[in-house]
């Protein structure tokens, strides 16, 4: 779980400093980290953040499917 969450910051360091593709790498790669913890919660956080960054982009069609993701990890983990 803590390699999901520092790859988490990682993600978000990059993000902030409009170094999207780092943050975008950061991010697959917090994902993979939460699927190997299996937690649902991570993974899902993991979408929301890449979907941010596409968003960021201006690519809203891979946006709305990783938004579309973390929504249904996230209700299943409730």
């Amino acid at each position: 779980m803590y390699l999901h969450r520092g790859y988490y910051q990682k993600g978000n360091k990059h993000r902030l400093a409009g170094d999207l593709n780092k943050a975008l790498d950061a991010f697959f790669k917090s994902r993979e980290a939460a699927i190997k913890a299996d937690s649902v919660v991570g993974e899902g956080i993991a979408y929301s953040a890449i979907a941010d960054v596409y968003s960021v982009m201006g690519n809203s069609n891979n946006a709305q499917t990783y938004y579309n993701k973390a929504i249904k990890l996230l209700r299943k983990a409730r």
